[in-house]
């Protein structure tokens, strides 16, 4: 099978188990992220959540006064809540299905990244061309937030969810290649760490 087929079959899967639903890591960092940027963004600037999951961080951004485009490859991720308001209000928050290592044209860029808890469920032979992809459709800068090691969710659909597991040293220098290393956030010690971002200068 295509792996894209196979990943996205695999996510619609997860996405139908509800415990998987039970937390948001995006929404968890997004406070902490929007802090860290508070002097740079203005309202009104885009924002591209990839990976987005559940999409429970885009109630933070759109207070912020975000214009947000959630991206996942599982059209079923959405919470009911999320969905309803891209339908409510199509001008400032929409839902794109893709895959991050196949953006196409119509995956504009924006202002702002955030991309949280989503890089270590790639496939590693994919992790450079998803990197590239997003810095191109980057305009200022963002935050990723980057999970360590394995998990237990796939257990329970009879799959493994976390594919490239890799230490902060490995990340942050993929990371670097595309965009300044401005930064780092709160962090579990071993797990997990967050890690913000700039357009690289020049």
């Amino acid at each position: 099978m295509d792996q894209t087929l196979k990943e996205k079959e695999k996510y619609i899967k997860m996405w139908d188990v509800p415990v998987y639903r039970h937390t948001s890591p995006g929404s968890n960092l997004s406070l902490d992220f929007l802090r860290y940027f508070a002097k740079e963004m203005e309202v009104g600037d885009t924002l591209a959540d990839f990976g987005c999951g559940t999409g429970r961080a885009a109630h933070m951004f759109l207070e912020r006064g975000l214009n947000v485009n959630l991206i996942d490859i599982a059209p079923n991720c959405l919470d009911g809540e999320i969905q309803a308001l891209t339908l409510m209000m199509p001008h400032r928050i929409t839902f794109t299905e893709a895959c991050l290592w196949e953006l196409t044209s119509d995956v504009e860029a924006t202002d702002w990244l955030y991309c949280c808890d989503v890089m270590e469920h790639l496939p590693e032979a994919y992790v450079e061309q998803t990197l590239a992809q997003l810095a191109q459709r980057n305009k200022k800068g963002g935050c990723f937030q980057i999970f360590l090691q394995d998990e237990p969710f796939g257990t329970l659909i009879e799959d493994h969810l976390h594919l490239t597991i890799q230490n902060q040293e490995w990340w942050v220098e993929k990371l670097s290649k595309h965009w300044d290393i401005l930064g780092y956030g709160p962090e579990i010690l071993g797990m997990r760490f967050s890690c913000f971002v700039a357009k690289k200068s020049g």
